[in-house]
């Protein structure tokens, strides 16, 4: 049996053999590289999205202005900048005492080398790389990045105006999952804090100027982005309970309204965090297993008041109330369920008194449109429980 030798091509490049005559190997090396021209890249920008040598002015990017283009900011001392629309990715560098901020960026900012920076911002995620003595308020979907930054205090993301829901869903950011508290220090960072009211106070004070002349926003009037506290507060100080409802874009705006801070206060809890757990995830299975411990047997039960009406008709369960069902009719009707997502918020209260609070989701919520599991429900000692919901929404 022969065999055909190909030869390889001499128009194909990949294939060229290497040279191995010292003149050619030195003019291949002296041979001129190609050269990006940032300077090139900044021209190619939408002007509106370039922001830079500015001094103690104010600058708006009205809404429509940057239309999701990328954003560069560089080079600014002592001034107030707006972005109230939408951008595709952020970089702010080199600004001194200014204050900044980003509307919903639909991938990262990243900002370097800035000082005496106030910045509320809300995007998919966050890098700062030497980054000293700032406040920060921010949403990020992802942890933030920490590099090389020296007393920076942060804040949950406080500003709220008419058109942030729609921008956020265009963006893709998931308001329920915001991991604004759970850092990523790369290195040595010092002074790494959360920033208390007085000093949120001031950096609103700072930015009102900027938006009553140009713009309706509401600060800590809580429409659109749920408030979380996070790891800003010392989770062993409360009793930690669940509160989880079917996932349904119906229920977000009475949802969002009841974590509003104050009235959780008045009812003596925190939200701590929120999370979307997939249908048949991992984490969807642990926290399955865990509930499932409970004595009402199964996660799904609570949602049988309030869908049955619904869905007894197509599963052939005319006029019967669930309590009257067979157990397959049952089976039949959990299953059907579990095709959707579950939205868990995690509440911290100031004590194992859940009267005020399961009198203050009366009053938002119809019977059966929500789950409240603790501790007891499941049997497990205090910090069994609060370690598996630390392990679920990632604050470790």
């Amino acid at each position: 049996m022969g065999c055909v030798c190909v030869s390889p091509n001499a128009n194909n490049k990949k294939n060229r053999p290497l040279p191995t005559n010292p003149s050619e190997i030195t003019s291949l090396m002296n041979k001129p590289k190609k050269i990006v021209n940032q300077e090139e890249n900044v021209k190619n920008l939408n002007p509106n999205c370039i922001i830079e040598n500015h001094q103690n002015t104010t600058i708006l990017k009205a809404i429509n202005q940057i239309n999701g283009d990328e954003i560069r900011i560089s080079n600014n001392k002592s001034c107030i900048i707006i972005i109230m629309d939408a951008s595709s990715s952020v970089t702010i560098k080199d600004c001194k005492k200014c204050s900044i901020f980003i509307g919903p960026c639909s991938s990262s900012i990243t900002i370097r080398n800035c000082e005496s920076l106030n910045l509320i911002s809300i995007s998919k995620q966050l890098k700062l790389i030497n980054i000293k003595e700032s406040n920060l308020f921010i949403f990020s979907m992802n942890s933030p990045i920490i590099e090389s930054c020296h007393d920076i205090k942060f804040g949950m993301f406080c500003v709220q105006f008419v058109e942030l829901s729609e921008m956020l869903k265009n963006s893709k950011i998931n308001i329920w999952e915001n991991h604004w508290s759970q850092f990523q220090i790369m290195g040595n960072e010092e002074n790494i804090s959360f920033a208390d009211n007085n000093t949120k106070k001031d950096v609103i004070d700072m930015f009102s100027a900027g938006f009553n002349n140009n713009c309706y926003v509401n600060f800590d009037q809580y429409q659109f982005v749920p408030y979380t506290f996070g790891r800003s507060v010392q989770l062993k100080n409360y009793y930690n309970v669940l509160l989880i409802f079917k996932s349904e874009d119906a229920l977000e705006d009475e949802i969002i309204k009841f974590l509003n801070p104050e009235d959780l206060k008045e009812n003596e809890c925190k939200c701590i965090s929120t999370k979307i757990m997939k249908n048949k995830s991992d984490e969807f299975n642990q926290i399955c297993q865990m509930i499932n411990k409970a004595e009402n047997g199964n996660i799904y039960n609570f949602l049988t008041k309030r869908d049955l009406n619904r869905k007894k008709t197509n599963l052939g369960f005319e006029n019967k109330d669930f309590d009257m069902l067979s157990n397959n009719e049952k089976n039949s009707y959990i299953n059907n369920l579990e095709k959707g997502d579950l939205l868990f918020i995690w509440l911290g209260c100031d004590s194992d008194d859940l009267s005020n609070l399961n009198d203050y989701l009366s009053g938002v919520f119809e019977e059966g449109y929500y789950a409240l599991i603790t501790n007891k429900d499941l049997k497990l000692e205090d910090n069994d429980f609060l370690e598996t919901l630390i392990k679920l929404y990632s604050m470790e």
